[in-house]
């Protein structure tokens, strides 16, 4: 079988972070999977964030400059991920994981996410039982 027989019979190949249940529940509510979309943002505390990420290390409690930095990063990851998904025509972007790595100057936020597209209704799917 040829290259492009293989591809023409198995039509549209699409990737997911979904669990089977997980994609089970979406189409039955009339979404289909169009692509995983990642974003990812790398945000650097500056010189001020080293000297209190020192500091820190001698003292308890929150670190505030972490935190925010972090919050920022989030915020610009999902943003990635939402423009990525607008582009391939999503009507919902479902977030999968969130992946945080803090250094000592540079905080990275990695947002993994599945692009949805609306089909139709919701629709009632066969559900599946085990027999004995």
């Amino acid at each position: 079988m040829s290259e492009e027989e293989h591809e023409s019979k198995l039509g549209a190949t699409k990737s997911a972070e979904l669990t089977g249940p997980e994609l089970y529940a979406l189409l039955a509510a009339g979404y289909e999977p169009l692509q995983v979309v990642v974003g990812v943002a790398a945000i650097s505390m500056g010189t001020s964030g080293l000297g209190r990420s020192i500091r820190n290390l001698f003292e308890k409690g929150h670190v505030r400059s972490v935190s925010e930095t972090a919050r920022l990063a989030r915020k610009e990851a999902l943003a990635e991920v939402e423009a990525e998904a607008k582009a391939l025509g999503a009507d919902l972007v479902l977030v999968q994981e969130w992946i945080l790595k803090d250094a000592t100057q540079v905080v990275e936020v990695t947002c993994v996410a599945n692009a949805l597209k609306r089909t139709g209704d919701f629709r009632q799917m066969p559900i599946a039982t085990a027999t004995s």
